[in-house]
């Protein structure tokens, strides 16, 4: 419907598993003709096919295309705790994981 100003909500419709979350820069989105934009859009999960619902007061649910998401080679490394100690120092406790 290209009058709808419903806001629309997207989300994860289906997932391999469960736990993986959805966010957007923003969501809900207040629809311009008829039309929701969504921008930033980032899945954190596991690996392999999903499915996204669009959903609206008023409006039919809409779902998309099952597509696939896969792991893509590291960009970056990272301590998860960071490092202490050291020669002169006292032993690292936690040690670097």
């Amino acid at each position: 419907m290209t009058t709808a100003t419903n806001p629309v909500t997207l989300g994860i419709a289906g997932q391999p598993g469960s736990g993986a979350t959805l966010a957007c820069s923003a969501n809900p989105q207040t629809p311009a003709g008829g039309v929701a934009t969504f921008a930033g859009c980032q899945i954190v999960g596991k690996s392999g096919n999903y499915t996204l619902s669009a959903s609206a007061t008023g409006l039919s649910t809409a779902t998309s295309n099952s597509f696939n998401l896969s792991v893509g080679a590291a960009t970056q490394l990272a301590f998860s705790t960071q490092p202490g100690g050291g020669p002169g120092a006292p032993t690292w406790a936690p040690s670097p994981r």
